[in-house]
């Protein structure tokens, strides 16, 4: 996301992974692959990143959502992200 990591360890924050959802379409063999992410959405604690990747072909392979989430690493506990990282997601914050 652009961050690294001793921004989140300065705000005792962690981002840990929750859930992936992969949907394959088709194969991808070593070499060139592309990756498409979309601009996070923040929704509450939740932290969802859809992306894309693409075979050497340029074909659609793999449609995956990953989703995240704030962790306060001093109580162990789901947070809000801080604003300053929702407002670098563009303020995609669901309502």
């Amino acid at each position: 996301l652009g961050y690294p990591l001793q921004w989140f360890f300065d705000r005792r924050v962690l981002l840990v992974i929750s859930e992936i959802a992969v949907r394959y379409l088709r194969e991808i063999r070593a070499g060139e692959v592309r990756v498409e992410c979309d601009v996070p959405r923040i929704e509450g604690r939740r932290i969802v990143i859809p992306q894309r990747l693409f075979n050497e072909r340029g074909k659609l392979a793999v449609e995956a959502t990953v989703t995240s989430m704030a962790m306060d690493l001093d109580s162990r506990r789901g947070i809000v992200p801080p604003a300053e990282f929702v407002d670098a997601c563009g303020g995609m914050a669901a309502s």
